[in-house]
């Protein structure tokens, strides 16, 4: 009874080893993080992190192998063998002594490495030990790996397998852990555009913006802030990125229509804005601002969370007679932030003409879009009815057939309230000064029609008659709110 007590405990120890084995996995390792600016970057491979390692999970004899596969090919070879000494020990503990040699692969381009177990080595045997030690258990440093930095942007891996002398698959069972990732694409920068959308006031004769509160009186009402939120990673540890030049290295430009701009210094070339009209709040180091009636730009040393251009269009006013204030047009808005590296010197619009918004009327803007004029053919009717209890001034933008501004906000009188007010006569008078030949030609043109007014209160009326077709009156559909057709 006692030897089969022993010959049980035996068998189970066999049955409960065989449960444990058959399990290499790869260590997790160090996964190395790569923005794609830094693959751009000098130097033309990436080396892998060196703490990348299999555990066996079987017991492996001469002439069995291994076989390590990348998902990107190595740029660098795998020649040296992966030698681990024997421990002593107890039981399980006592573990062989192995050596692993490259038989096949691990040269520049190849996609995999197989070594073959070439030397096996059994330990001594310590006191109470009379075992030789096992496979199972033993850790293999793996060495390091390098990939071309052009082949990583969709990252690496590495995968285990293993067959016994015979052609059978070995140490099979690790699960996902027979594979890891040695390096991942990741994102240099998070961001958010700005945004300075704004409503122009009509009933402020489109000089200022809505009141954004009206029941306080608020500094930065009548003011429009566009924060750009840009973060970037900066290379340390794992992560790997490009690094942004140090004086100078991110410029943030808003595009769109600055025209209503006063240059303050008109003997200086360019544009000079009055002080305030422009200014940045956050984290800008050594501000440089650039201005053009079509594009305002700062540079700063670095890029930031909170960086913000503010534009103020009330000090835009300052010394100006009421008469003479600028009025903000309708228009819309790009945001782009071009940031400048090292390593080598280079340049990239991490915002690149993101829409920021638009600044729009709270009153009428119809456009017209055909129109033809000649004296003593084509008549011209453009009436302007205005419904609300307020006169409204009203200007229009022209445009000849081809779709070129002639004329921009050019002054087409008073519409006063409740009445029908034509503006054919400017018109004219517009194409005149535009270099148009209304006596002798067909002139063909387009308009938008600006009214002082709310949208829902203005009628725009828009037909033409032909004398050679008895005074045939031909309407014109418009995008008025209401229209006749």
């Amino acid at each position: 009874m006692n030897t089969t007590f022993k010959k049980t405990l035996v068998a189970s120890a066999l049955f409960a080893f065989a449960g444990a084995a058959q399990a290499a996995t790869i260590s997790a390792g160090t996964e190395h993080e790569l923005t794609s600016q830094y693959l751009s970057s000098t130097g033309a491979n990436h080396t892998m992190a060196n703490d990348f390692a299999v555990t066996l999970g079987a017991e492996y004899v001469v002439n069995d192998t291994m076989t390590l596969t990348f998902t990107q090919p190595l740029a660098a070879a795998v020649t040296a063998d992966i030698i681990v000494a024997a421990v002593e020990g107890v039981g399980a503990a006592a573990k062989k002594g192995v050596t692993f040699s490259v038989i096949s692969g691990g040269a520049i381009g190849d996609s995999s490495v197989t070594y073959r177990l070439t030397t096996v080595t059994n330990t001594v045997g310590g006191a109470g030990n009379a075992t030789p030690g096992v496979t199972s258990g033993i850790v293999l440093p793996l060495p390091t790996f390098q990939v071309l930095k052009s082949n990583l942007t969709g990252g690496a891996t590495v995968s285990f397998s293993a067959k016994t002398n015979t052609g059978l698959d070995l140490d099979t069972s690790g699960g996902t852990a027979r594979t890891r990732s040695l390096a991942k694409a990741v994102q240099q920068f998070t961001i958010t555009s700005p945004s300075i959308a704004r409503v122009i006031d009509v009933n402020a004769d489109r000089k200022s913006f809505v009141d954004l509160d009206v029941n306080n009186a608020n500094a930065n009402d009548f003011k429009v802030i566009g924060t750009f939120n840009i973060a970037t990673l900066t290379t340390a540890g794992v992560v790997y990125a490009r690094p942004i030049n140090g004086a100078a290295g991110v410029k943030h430009t808003l595009t769109g229509d600055f025209s209503w701009v006063v240059d303050n210094d008109t003997v200086t070339t360019g544009l000079q804005p009055k002080a305030g009209v422009f200014a940045t709040t956050g984290t800008c180091a050594n501000p440089v601002w650039a201005y053009s009636t079509t594009a305002v730009s700062l540079t700063c040393d670095a890029v930031a969370a909170d960086t913000a251009i503010v534009i103020d269009p009330e000090a835009n006013k300052a010394g100006v007679a009421v008469a003479s204030q600028a009025i903000l047009p309708s228009t819309t808005f790009t945001a782009t932030s071009t940031v400048t590296y090292t390593g080598p010197a280079a340049t990239e619009s991490v915002i690149n003409a993101a829409s920021a918004g638009a600044w729009t009327l709270n009153g009428s803007v119809v456009r017209v879009p055909y129109m033809v004029m000649k004296d003593g053919r084509f008549g011209t009717i453009l009436n302007v009815t205005n419904h609300s209890s307020q006169s409204a001034n009203v200007v229009f933008d022209l445009f000849d057939e081809n779709g070129t501004k002639l004329q921009s906000n050019y002054a087409a009188g008073t519409a006063a309230a409740g009445s029908v007010h034509s503006i054919a006569g400017f018109v004219r008078d517009a194409l005149v000064a535009s270099g148009k030949d209304v006596v002798n030609s067909n002139v063909k043109y387009s308009l938008q029609i600006t009214t002082n007014a709310p949208a829902n209160d203005v009628i725009v009326y828009s037909a033409y008659t032909d004398q050679n077709n008895g005074g045939e009156r031909a309407i014109v559909n418009n995008d008025s709110k209401v229209q006749t057709k």
